[in-house]
């Protein structure tokens, strides 16, 4: 997602601590580039929001409170762009590691019907939902097998195939 931004265009990375998007910044080598490790609104107290035409938020669903965060990035920055990258919870790799024991996502899972909603409550005015597919998994024709481990699902309706084929989302918002 980075390359899509030119050098030299003021950028905020907003994501959680022990995400990988520091060390793509570093790899950036661009002085308007800045990253703040933050998951929660009050992690980003101390971040300089000012100028910046366009801001890349990651892992909103590791945040306990997913709207206060949008919230505090919209206050921050009135005139930025959003750019969200988030999970998706219906993902068959997703469904696996809840069976295998783990959580669907840190904080609160997301799915896509409800990032519309929350960009609007969360202070952004929805411009595009960008769907990201999984192509390791399957198209068709119906019905598809697709093993997850411990799991194997057998998919015959193509809507539900191509819902949980989606890794991830881009949305892209202008705060309202």
């Amino acid at each position: 997602m980075l390359q899509s931004f030119p050098p030299a265009v003021p950028l905020v990375i907003v994501a959680p601590a022990g995400s990988e998007f520091g060390q793509l910044a570093a790899l950036r080598n661009d002085p308007m580039t800045r990253v703040a490790y933050a998951s929660d609104p009050a992690g980003l107290h101390d971040v300089v929001f000012e100028g910046v035409e366009n801001i890349v938020l990651e892992g909103l669903d590791a945040s306990a409170d997913p709207h206060g965060l949008l919230r505090a990035v919209a206050r921050g920055a009135p005139r930025a762009r959003l750019f969200l990258l988030v999970a998706n919870a219906a993902h068959f790799g997703a469904l696996g590691a809840l069976y295998r024991g783990g959580p669907a996502a840190a904080g609160h899972p997301l799915v896509e019907s409800e990032l519309e909603p929350l960009l609007r409550s969360g202070g952004w005015q929805p411009l595009e939902i960008r769907r990201i597919f999984d192509d390791a998994i399957a198209q068709g024709p119906l019905p598809v097998r697709v093993d997850v481990a411990p799991l194997r699902f057998t998919v015959d309706d193509g809507e539900m195939l191509a819902r949980c084929r989606v890794q991830a989302f881009v949305a892209i918002a202008d705060a309202l």
